[in-house]
């Protein structure tokens, strides 16, 4: 319980700064939320929402990684041409 709590009070305070919205009412609509989606589905909804979290995560987290090594020269890149490294 408490963990969730934790978690839960983790992605209210994300959302409530980006949205600009106070924690109290921020925190209610996400319990109501999740509340609402782990009745409605059980595990299996919790478990695909997961999912696609989780693919979304590592999408936003791979794609600027290889747009920036793309840019890279790969030699001097790391070490310079008197062997010192950058």
């Amino acid at each position: 319980m408490i963990l969730s709590g934790v978690g839960l009070n983790a992605i209210g305070v994300f959302m409530s700064v980006i949205f600009g919205v106070k924690m109290a009412p921020t925190l209610l609509v996400l319990g109501v939320t999740v509340t609402v989606v782990a009745f409605a589905g059980g595990a299996f909804a919790v478990l695909a929402s997961d999912f696609v979290q989780m693919l979304l995560v590592v999408t936003i987290t791979l794609v600027p990684h290889f747009s920036h090594c793309g840019n890279l020269r790969w030699g001097a890149a790391w070490i310079d041409f008197k062997g010192a490294a950058i």
